[in-house]
């Protein structure tokens, strides 16, 4: 089938359903609809026939605006032969229901980047929505009203914050209006600020699965010292550095999932720059359960994996079909929103994403701190697993303890403990400047002093990422790149610190927005204010979330999805 003559199929069926619906509810008869065709007079006003009415206007200027008189005339005659003929003959009108693709089907995606002060507390509902008179506007999505709900489902990018008070009211605000299903928890690295939240968040709602970045030795031990030798290593912290997978498996989480760091070649996203959103594996149209789920396309992992972990197989699965406890899968992994009409339809893409990064690691000064632990403690070809307990064992011992610290200290400065941290983008792969497609999604920015609506949406947030250095930041940007003329906000690397920031971080070509979550007058963070200078000299808006809620930022974008993109609702 063509797309034109698809497109026709679809138009004739829509305006058949709606004529079968005039039928249904006894607003006319089939000697009515065969004598007056779309023109049926004295129809009684009750809000059912309105809507039915409005429908059939709607369609109707749509074949008449894309074919000409002949085509029109066609359809509208087979599409009133087809709704007599189903109400007349057939018993079974519930059958002739299903033999149509008039549903409206639309999502919803809300983001909100929480004022909690210095940490990080980012979250995100995505829902996807189905009217099936097919008669559904936007403000009907934004709403939810009289919609039936095809996928529920939340996310949460780090979770934590040093100032107690606004992050309760920030997790109040969470509970009672983020989605009741906590679907993934991405966590950006493991320091306090970013996950002193978690057990409060798992305490309401438990993530069904967890995407963090893997750690190799030299990562372990680098974080164990540094806490450590910054007396900041709690008890619960030993236990998850012991077993990070049973300390998530045991607080519920099904899934945990680890991010393999980038080897520094960028590598691509290969990810549509258009939508495509697929055909129908059925020839007759026969769509009648829509379905919506988010998928884990978990790209098979470059290096070595350890014996406790599952390599991803490259296969694309429904999150909720996830198998694990754990997984390590490569670099360029991502999650994507999918729809379709029905189990018989092939899945579609609905160009929604979420696409975390882990910059590269490797380099000279970290193998070498690497093989002086090894030799301190003579340990060679062991797991991970081994390592993490014997470094674990040796900081019971204070004598033992100074040693690693010493090692630790003589390789890396203050500056260097956030060297592992996983970004995080969520929105479209096309640009909506860009894209050649009729309907796209729209966004409605919140942030204060004001509003705006003629943004981007993509959002890329960045935890404590050590982005000044070229061998990640330029790795970090490559990998982006396919996806960059979407992307309107970035959260600065570390809360805005001048050690972590370089203009590069900025370019991209439609980026609005730069935000900073921090108490400024702390003075926590190094040289916060020639970060947001060079944001303005950059013509970027900059704006602090500091622990007040009226400095928070969010987003509301929807979009309708159709078939081969030809159909637009206001």
């Amino acid at each position: 089938m063509t797309i034109e003559s698809d497109g026709i199929d679809l138009m004739e069926t829509s305006l058949m359903r709606l004529m079968l619906m005039l039928l249904e509810h006894a607003l006319c008869t089939p000697e009515e609809l065969e004598r007056d065709g779309l023109h049926i007079d004295e129809i009684p006003e009750t809000p059912i026939s309105i809507s039915i009415l409005q429908g059939v206007r709607q369609i109707e200027g749509r074949i008449k605006t894309s074919y000409d008189e002949a085509t029109y005339e066609a359809i509208t005659k087979r599409a009133i032969a087809r709704a007599r003929q189903a109400f007349i003959s057939e018993n079974d009108v519930g059958r002739a229901q299903k033999n149509t693709v008039l549903m409206s089907i639309g999502a919803l995606i809300t983001r909100r980047q929480f004022a909690v002060g210095h940490g990080g507390f980012h979250a995100s509902s995505i829902k996807v929505l189905c009217d099936p008179t097919g008669q559904a506007t936007r403000d009907a999505l934004r709403s939810c009203a009289g919609l039936n709900t095809l996928l529920d489902l939340a996310y949460v990018y780090d979770c934590g914050s040093e100032h107690p008070s606004a992050f309760a009211k920030a997790l109040k605000v969470y509970r009672e209006t983020i989605a009741e299903r906590l679907e993934i928890l991405f966590v950006s690295h493991l320091h306090a600020d970013h996950i002193n939240g978690l057990d409060r968040l798992l305490g309401n709602k438990v993530p069904d699965i967890v995407v963090l970045p893997y750690l190799d030795f030299e990562d372990i031990a680098a974080i164990a010292l540094s806490d450590f030798e910054g007396s900041k290593f709690s008890g619960s912290y030993r236990a998850y550095l012991r077993d990070p997978v049973a300390w998530w498996t045991g607080r519920g989480v099904r899934t945990v999932i680890f991010i393999e760091p980038d080897d520094g070649g960028g590598d691509s996203l290969d990810l549509p720059i258009r939508p495509i959103e697929g055909s129908a594996d059925s020839s007759a149209g026969d769509f009648d359960h829509p379905q919506a789920r988010l998928v884990a396309a978990l790209r098979k992992p470059a290096g070595h994996v350890p014996s406790e972990l599952k390599a991803a197989d490259g296969t694309a699965v429904g999150v909720r079909e996830l198998t694990g406890p754990c997984l390590l899968a490569g670099s360029g992994s991502h999650f994507r929103l999918e729809w379709r009409y029905d189990p018989k339809d092939s899945w579609r893409q609905a160009d929604w994403y979420l696409i975390p990064y882990v910059h590269p690691v490797r380099d000279a000064q970290r193998t070498e701190f690497r093989a002086e632990i090894q030799q301190r403690l003579k340990l060679q070809d062991v797991s991970p697993a081994e390592f993490r307990a014997r470094i674990l064992d040796e900081l019971t011992c204070s004598k033992k303890a100074k040693v690693l610290v010493d090692i630790y200290i003589n390789h890396f400065s203050p500056s260097d403990h956030n060297a592992v941290s996983m970004s995080l983008y969520s929105g479209p792969a096309s640009s909506r400047q860009q894209s050649e497609v009729v309907e796209n999604w729209t966004t409605e920015w919140q942030f204060s002093p004001r509003s705006e609506s003629a943004l981007e949406n993509g959002w890329l947030s960045t935890g404590d990422s050590m982005l000044r250095q070229p061998k990640r930041r330029k790795p970090w940007h490559q990998f982006y790149s396919e996806i960059g003329k979407p992307i309107a906000a970035l959260t600065l690397p570390h809360h805005g610190s001048n050690h972590n920031f370089h203009d590069e971080i900025l370019a991209w070509e439609n980026l609005r927005l730069a935000l900073v979550t921090t108490v400024p007058d702390d003075e926590r963070v190094a040289q916060i204010g020639k970060t947001l200078e060079s944001v303005v000299a950059q013509e970027k808006l900059g704006l602090v979330i500091d622990d007040r809620s009226n400095s928070e930022v969010s987003c509301l974008s929807s979009r309708f999805f159709t078939s081969n993109n030809t159909a637009w609702r206001t």
